[in-house]
């Protein structure tokens, strides 16, 4: 269980443990592991607001962080 980060050419999957905080902006989740930012996911895709809040509440139940919401 963890995160998939996709690229044009290749995934890479990052594991809850190799994420050791979170953060929220207007516009991105950005996941941050102990050297620095890993990935991040865009808000752009999410359709409605109870599907932001889902993900948000999906992501305070896995790493601590800051939270706009």
């Amino acid at each position: 269980e963890g995160v998939d980060r996709a690229l044009r050419e290749t995934s890479v999957k990052h594991s809850w443990a190799a994420i050791s905080r979170i953060e929220e902006t207007p516009w991105v989740f950005m996941l941050f592991g102990t050297s620095g930012l890993i990935t991040g996911i865009e808000k752009s895709g999410i359709t409605s607001e109870a599907e932001l809040q889902a993900l948000r509440s999906f992501l305070r139940d896995k790493k601590p962080g800051k939270y706009l919401g």
